[in-house]
């Protein structure tokens, strides 16, 4: 009785943990995403350093970031570090960019995405902040 305890015990930490509740590294990229927003257009960026997709679209991220960090913030969401983040953001696979316009109006791309397709919707954002709030 006292062994099925016992695993019962550690079968709860382990959820716990997994669901994020349980790290005391861990970044709260959520909030990042909501201070950004109060002072403008925002790009959030999910990906974990183990992605193949997700490799070939942080340099697209980066040169869009030199391109245009003056006018949006982008914030780089590593999933492994945040489940929390994805979770309030609906994010269900990687790499995904979120480009918000504010908090209720945004534009969503799931899986490698051309680097002229997030060039529309930043500049989309840029135009359109505080527009939906």
């Amino acid at each position: 009785m006292k062994e099925k305890i016992g695993k019962i015990i550690i079968a709860i930490v382990l959820i716990i943990a997994i669901s994020g509740c349980i790290n005391g590294d861990e970044i709260d990229y959520a909030s990042k995403i909501d201070e950004a927003l109060m002072n403008g257009p925002v790009v959030a960026y999910f990906h974990a350093d183990w992605c193949a997709a997700c490799k070939l679209q942080s340099p697209i991220i980066e040169d869009l970031k030199n391109e245009y960090g003056e006018y949006i913030s982008f914030i780089i969401v590593n999933t492994d570090e945040d489940a929390t983040a994805m979770r309030k953001h609906g994010v269900r696979s990687i790499p995904t960019t979120i480009v918000f316009a504010s908090r209720e109006n945004d534009r969503r791309h799931v899986g490698a995405t051309e680097k002229e397709i997030l060039n529309e919707s930043i500049q989309w954002a840029i135009a359109n902040y505080g527009i939906g709030e």
